[in-house]
């Protein structure tokens, strides 16, 4: 029932989607789909403000991914209505973390708030299999949440704002495609060594990974400055 009652939700979007009236853009000169995607490669492998996103995007979610990941195998002992509480919690708290985002970002860089940010995120993942008591399980996943939407609020202007907006489309399937990679890769990961070592230690080892990535900060500093825009179209 609730898989069918998440199905129903879509209709929605679809409705939506369906009776959106876009104002209709000036036609461009195209290119086919494939000849588009070797030029994103090439652009991504000659621009190195992409480079340092799409390095720090991966550093970051590969050890992220374990919390998320392993979650379901934490909150275990209090059942399926825990795990749907402990996402609430950490839905919640990406809310929150949201509302107070702006005012952060006003005092502090991207990498300031970043590094700030991930440490911050490592810290609940260590202590998300330190902690055996709901209540408290429940705060390190408000906190986490709010730690995650700072991150990724971060990286995603970060890889809208790094490219002219004719690359801008696949630039940003290239920081999708790595992002979701590195979580992907991630969970399998963690997964595999909780299963060898046990689930602390796994959320230890990856908050362990979280904190290292933060070393490329040095050489792959975020940027987010507005470039010239000039539109393209891509055709099948």
């Amino acid at each position: 029932m609730c898989f069918l009652l998440n199905a129903a939700s879509f209709f929605g979007v679809i409705l939506f989607l369906y009776t959106w009236k876009r104002t209709p853009s000036v036609q461009q000169s195209s290119q086919r789909i494939s000849a588009a995607i070797a030029e994103g490669f090439r652009y991504v492998q000659g621009t190195p403000q992409v480079k340092s996103v799409l390095i720090r995007t991966g550093a970051f979610s590969i050890g992220a991914s374990s919390l998320l990941a392993l979650l379901p195998v934490v909150c275990q002992p209090h059942g399926a209505q825990g795990y749907g509480f402990l996402l609430t919690c950490f839905g919640l708290g990406a809310l929150a973390g949201a509302a107070v985002l702006p005012r952060l970002r006003v005092q502090y860089s991207v990498d300031g708030l970043v590094a700030g940010a991930t440490i911050v995120f490592a810290m609940m993942t260590f202590a998300a299999g330190q902690v055996h008591i709901f209540e408290w399980l429940c705060l390190v996943l408000f906190t986490a949440g709010a730690a995650w939407i700072g991150i990724l609020a971060c990286f995603n202007v970060v890889a809208q704002t790094m490219c002219p907006s004719w690359m801008r489309a696949r630039a940003l399937s290239m920081y999708l495609l790595v992002l979701q990679g590195g979580m992907a890769i991630g969970s399998a990961l963690w997964g595999a060594v909780a299963a060898r070592q046990g689930v602390p230690e796994a959320l230890a080892w990856s908050a362990l990974a979280m904190v290292v990535g933060l070393s490329t900060i040095r050489r792959h500093r975020l940027t987010a400055a507005e470039l010239e825009m000039a539109p393209a179209v891509v055709r099948d």
